[in-house]
């Protein structure tokens, strides 16, 4: 809960960009271990008091998966305006988020869990047991929502939701983060047109994001080298997506000048 706490009391920069930005942040509590008091600010959305040890069991049934998917459609469904960030929060997301991207795509576990240049040789290793034996233990398992029921983790299973009528409303759809990349590789296993509506987003410099971007042919619209919490790469990147509208939608196009090379 200390996260929760921080983002509450604007102790990171989330919240005060958020706010700067006139964007409504959200917190969805959907899975934590512990209960969190009613408080503005937070949506009371839990599924379970956290994942089980993909180790040794599922994370989730499949059952609790499509909850966790409704609940996140119910959520889209009263979001007001035209735009959503989708980020990621929790002890172990990025882990379980790597290994939904590597069953679903077949790129190296490894790939995804490296950090980069800043992870010891050590510290990976030891990550590498936990992956493996995680992949071990579902290896057979190929539909995509039984992946995410597999290898969790909740947040990642509501954003699906969110995704899924973000993308049937026509709305834009920001992606921020590996938890997010993992929602939509799910969420464009159940209706492939989402990744249509989405621009991507990072708030950190971990190397497995670039190769989780990569699935998606894609890139963060900036390139910072934060290491902050993930939406705050979204927050920062608003004005470009305020101003890229504000293109299209006032820009007199009389000469084609608006329009994309090569588009008559």
């Amino acid at each position: 809960t200390t996260m929760v706490d921080d983002i509450l009391q604007s102790r990171v920069a989330l919240p005060v960009l958020a706010h700067h930005q006139g964007l409504n942040l959200q917190l969805v509590d959907c899975g934590l271990a512990t209960a969190l008091p009613r408080q503005p600010g937070v949506l009371s959305r839990k599924i379970a008091h956290g994942t089980r040890n993909c180790r040794v069991a599922q994370a989730m049934s499949v059952d609790q998966a499509h909850a966790a998917i409704r609940a996140g459609m119910e959520i889209g469904d009263t979001l007001r305006g035209n735009a959503v960030v989708c980020a990621g929060l929790g002890v172990g997301s990025h882990e379980s988020a790597a290994l939904v991207l590597a069953r679903l795509s077949e790129v190296p576990v490894r790939e995804l869990v490296n950090a980069g240049p800043a992870m010891s040789a050590e510290t990976l290793a030891h990550l590498m047991i936990i992956v493996q034996a995680a992949q071990g233990r579902h290896r057979e398992v190929a539909d995509a929502v039984e992946v995410l029921a597999a290898l969790g983790g909740y947040e990642t299973a509501v954003m699906v939701g969110v995704m899924l009528v973000a993308a049937s409303k026509r709305h834009l759809v920001m992606v921020d983060g590996i938890a997010a990349c993992a929602a939509l590789m799910v969420a464009s296993r159940i209706a492939e047109s989402v990744t249509d509506y989405c621009v991507f987003c990072r708030s950190t410099t971990h190397q497995g994001l670039d190769r989780a971007l990569s699935l998606f042919q894609a890139s963060a619209l900036l390139e910072l080298g934060l290491d902050a919490t993930d939406g705050t790469g979204a927050c920062l990147s608003w004005p470009l997506i305020h101003s890229a509208a504000a293109l299209l939608s006032e820009l007199g196009d009389d000469d084609g000048a608006s329009q994309p090379a090569g588009i008559d």
